[in-house]
């Protein structure tokens, strides 16, 4: 018997995304020894609280939602305390309104917008709106979950800020007003978070992949943070240490793509810590009063520092991989040190200030050096490692000036420098030496080492000078 291939194939159809019911909830609001809380259920849930211009009188109204089973606004009165507002998993929105009259809570304010359903599009919200002030004498606490977005413009806390955010998706906004304590968020998915305003604590972001900015931000404390993904300071004002670290690919910016402009200041130690994947470190416009110091990833770093001040040391350490090391009008008061480590890297470091020592060190690899426009008020050494590497330092000023090649088929370039004591070692291999218009004031010792090397030389001043182990010598 012949089969009906049509009949019993199965049908394909495309399934969407699950699709709720907006069911109109209840919030009840009650107030116990000065306490006020405001309890929504597992329904559609969408409250506006405002207040009366009477202290401690506050009236809770809904939109679609009842409370306290009516369809009428509740007053309370007689808050003294603090206010508790949990609402439920389905979908949330609590404005803070305050158009009618400014908003002062005496106590804490703690807010649960639940936890909300993944794969379903509705967005937990909690805002502040109106042009009046809105405060609280104590703490904000606000958790949420799935698809959450926490808009606070203009709030005044008087003591912490804390955002806990349990799931994926959704957008932070902290704009103006200010925070008497520390400022904490947490997230584990997907969040986009921007901070500007004024924190008299630390502020500590425990984020997974998300976006953290920081704009116009003033904050008296520390700025600690620990991410998978971006981070962005302008014109912010850290009085003490920034600690980032990355646990993924991640990026972080300090001004970088403004049109002007867009100065950073850290009053103590800028650290960036990156313990896997690609980090891409990109710092412009930033001032930094004590150590300035990059960990970078053992896949490859891109780190790129202008217009950036070091107040003691500067230390960029890039580990395994090949790695973009780019140093560019900046300058340090301390000691300075480029570590690329083993891979093939590239060093540029131009228009730089030292007022101690430069140490650049690239390992194996096929490394490619240059150090130009450079002055330090000590010394200037540039080891190049195993491989066949190219280093050139030009226009550059040190009390000792060493170049030291190592092993491999290299080429080194000295170039309108100038030193107390210029040294420069080609090590095993064969390899090339030029020194043009340079000028040692005290000694120079230039060594070929082992293999058939050339040196070739033109209009320098060198005092003191040494040559050994070249096979062939130039002009």
């Amino acid at each position: 018997m012949r089969r009906n291939f049509y009949h019993n194939r199965r049908r394909l159809k495309l399934e969407q995304l699950e699709s709720r019911q907006m069911l109109a909830g209840d919030v009840t609001v009650s107030v116990v020894g000065g306490d006020l809380f405001i309890t929504g259920d597992n329904q559609f849930n969408v409250i506006t609280l405002t207040a009366t211009g009477t202290a401690g009188e506050f009236v809770v109204s809904g939109s679609g939602t009842t409370i306290n089973g009516g369809g009428v606004p509740v007053t309370a009165t007689g808050v003294t305390g603090d206010v508790t507002i949990q609402l439920g998993d389905d979908y949330d929105s609590l404005t803070f309104d305050t158009n009618p009259a400014a908003i002062n809570f005496a106590g804490d304010l703690s807010v649960d917008l639940g936890q909300g359903y993944p794969g379903w599009l509705a967005m937990h919200s909690l805002s502040v709106a109106g042009s009046n002030n809105f405060s609280v004498a104590g703490s904000l606490t606000v958790a949420a979950g799935f698809n959450t977005s926490i808009g606070l413009e203009s709030a005044i806390i008087g003591g912490d800020l804390e955002i806990a955010m349990s799931s994926d998706l959704g957008n932070v906004s902290i704009d103006g007003g200010s925070v008497g304590g520390d400022l904490s968020i947490s997230s584990t998915g997907h969040h986009n978070v921007t901070i500007s305003t004024s924190v008299n604590g630390t502020i500590r972001a425990l984020m997974g992949p998300g976006n953290l900015e920081l704009v116009d931000c003033d904050v008296g404390g520390d700025f600690v943070t620990e991410t998978t993904r971006n981070v962005v300071l302008t014109r912010a004002r850290i009085d003490g240490h920034v600690v980032a670290t990355f646990n993924d690919s991640a990026t972080i910016r300090t001004g970088f793509g403004a049109a002007s402009p867009q100065f950073n200041h850290v009053g103590g130690n800028f650290i960036v810590i990156s313990n896997a994947g690609y980090a891409g470190i990109e710092l412009e416009y930033l001032n930094v009063e004590h150590d300035l110091v990059v960990h970078g990833g053992a896949v490859g770093n891109d780190v790129r520092l202008n217009n950036v001040r070091a107040g003691n040391s500067l230390l960029i350490e890039t580990g395994t991989g090949n790695d973009i090391v780019w140093v560019h009008n900046s300058s340090a008061d301390g000691e300075a040190a480029i570590l690329a480590g083993a891979g093939s890297d590239y060093v540029l470091v131009g228009n730089f200030l030292g007022a101690h020592s430069l140490f650049v060190d690239t390992a194996a690899g096929f490394d490619l050096v240059n150090v130009s426009y450079a002055s330090f008020v000590e010394n200037l050494y540039v080891w190049l490692g195993g491989d066949s590497d190219q280093a050139t330092v030009y226009a550059a000023s040190a009390y000792y000036l060493s170049v030291d090649a190592g092993s491999g088929y290299d080429t080194v370039a000295i170039q309108y420098s100038a030193a107390d004591h210029l040294f420069a070692g080609l090590g095993e291999g064969n390899d090339s030496l030029a020194v043009v218009g340079s000028l040692s004031r005290l000694s120079a010792l230039l060594d070929g080492g082992a293999g058939n090397d050339l040196l070739s030389m033109s209009g320098n001043l060198l005092a003191g000078l040494v040559r050994q182990n070249f096979e062939a010598v130039g002009p």
